[in-house]
């Protein structure tokens, strides 16, 4: 039992993959050129979209 609901949880996580858009259009559906998918992989957030939990944010 524990092993079957084990396995179908994988297979759940292995249809349904939470991954970026950048990586699902190169990976899962082929459709981004690598120098686009570099391009976007490599983009710096700007200043003001820093998540909340930074070393600075708690002084």
């Amino acid at each position: 039992m524990a092993l079957g609901s084990f396995d179908a949880i994988v297979l759940w996580i292995a249809v349904h993959p939470h991954v970026s858009s950048a990586y699902r259009s190169y990976y899962l559906d082929n459709y981004l050129s690598a120098e686009d998918f570099i391009s976007q992989m490599t983009k710096v957030p700007p200043e003001e979209s820093s998540p909340s939990d930074a070393p600075d944010s708690k002084l």
